[in-house]
């Protein structure tokens, strides 16, 4: 989130099973989790890395799509117990 610097954790989590699903072994590190680590071997033919950038913009939407979506819903407060 821009404005509030927390990071995607649960969203990248979400996006390592999309990666995965299209064929993409990827990696989040950092303390939260949410780095996006593109690492492809040296020796991949261009035409694989092209399709690997690709998946890769499609991961980054995904992760976009979600963080959009934490926004819209509302948190819902829990009220403290009442120990009258």
């Amino acid at each position: 989130d821009r404005r509030t610097k927390t990071p995607a954790t649960a969203a990248c989590r979400k996006a390592w099973d999309f990666a995965t699903e299209r064929g993409l072994i990827i990696q989040f590190g950092a303390a939260a989790g949410n780095v996006y680590k593109f690492k492809p071997p040296l020796t991949t033919p261009q035409a694989e890395f092209d399709r690997m950038l690709e998946i890769s913009e499609e991961i980054v939407a995904f992760i976009q799509r979600e963080v959009d979506e934490t926004r819209r819903v509302p948190s819902v407060a829990v009220p403290a117990p009442s120990y009258q």
